[in-house]
């Protein structure tokens, strides 16, 4: 990835050079002020995503579902029929991890119900709710209260799902994993497949890792949960083009999506973390969520309510005053 970054960015033009760092995860690039910012970070996620490959011959294949079966059997040093031995598992197990996704960083449950608190019509209220305690208001305040304390608990039960389901994408899978090792078709934990793995697709498994498909008999397989495609997609040996997008890669089929119908073989590309799922995990966690244009008219609306509450309150301690 390191020789991506800095060969494709070295090949747009306006870029004096370009360092990446494999032990901060940090890319230092100097480019000329007449360049754009966003062309530069929008050539950073194309590489990384396998969107451009640079030019020069490089040590990094994307691109499975361009080449043939045979091609990424060969590079993967596996097997079309009899699969990885015992001791060759182990090994890369070691280099490669296990095939589990970590569950991301998400927040308590306290974090969110304190989160409900930070706007300011709920603030006023929660004040005014306050002053009525102090003052002797306490039907005011039970009243006023009640209906925070309400909407603080239907906002951390909304949000609390949100987060759940979020957390839900690195759990670990409870589908067995249908794979040939030294010759024998074995059924194995998801965790331990590694790179390389032939896994056998049955009708009704979920597939364990991102591979690609060697073999298929009416292969399909449903990839709602990635590209949104309500019906089961065809799958078949044959390449496609480089430029293919996700949901038309009918060469790969990716971790978590389900077999429909038919069966065949495919080859493991990419575990745990480097899978397609892992990416979007990762994408997920890190996406600060934008305020949608109903939450911003809504903080219009509190604001002007705030200011509108506070002068009327002006006002009434103001002819209060003046009746003594």
């Amino acid at each position: 990835m390191k020789a991506v970054l800095e060969t494709g960015l070295a090949e747009l033009p306006g870029i004096r050079a370009a360092s990446a760092s494999t032990d901060t995860g940090n890319v230092l690039t100097d480019f000329d002020p007449a360049v754009p910012a966003e062309r530069v970070g929008d050539r950073i996620l194309a590489l990384l995503r396998g969107d451009i490959l640079p030019e020069t011959g490089l040590p990094f294949a994307p691109d499975w579902h361009a080449r043939a079966g045979d091609v990424v059997t060969a590079e993967l040093d596996g097997s079309e029929s009899a699969g990885l031995t015992t001791d060759e598992v182990a090994k890369r197990l070691a280099v490669h991890g296990s095939n589990g996704l970590a569950p991301p960083s998400l927040r308590a449950g306290f974090t969110i119900f304190l989160g409900q608190f930070q706007t300011l019509p709920v603030g006023m209220l929660v004040a005014a709710g306050v002053f009525s305690l102090v003052t002797g208001g306490l039907v005011e305040a039970a009243a006023i209260l009640a209906v925070v304390g309400f909407n603080a608990g239907l906002g951390t039960v909304i949000e609390g799902r949100s987060e759940r389901t979020i957390r839900s994408l690195g759990a670990a899978s409870s589908e067995p994993a249908h794979v040939m090792r030294d010759g024998v078709a074995l059924e194995i934990a998801a965790d331990s497949v590694v790179p390389g793995d032939l896994i056998l697709l049955l009708p009704g498994t979920v597939v364990p890792a991102d591979a690609r498909v060697l073999s298929g008999q009416n292969l399909f397989v449903s990839e709602a949960m990635l590209t949104g495609e309500s019906l089961p997609v065809a799958k078949r040996p044959a390449p496609v083009a480089r430029t293919a997008t996700l949901a038309d890669r009918s060469s790969m089929v990716y971790r978590g999506t389900a077999v429909t119908g038919g069966s065949g073989t495919a080859i493991v590309v990419a575990t745990g973390a480097h899978t397609e799922m892992g990416r979007i995990q990762r994408l997920v966690a890190d996406a600060a969520s934008p305020q949608t244009p109903m939450q911003r008219q809504l903080d219009q609306l509190g604001r002007q309510l705030v200011w509108a509450s506070l002068a009327t309150c002006g006002v009434v301690m103001g002819v209060g005053a003046l009746r003594g």
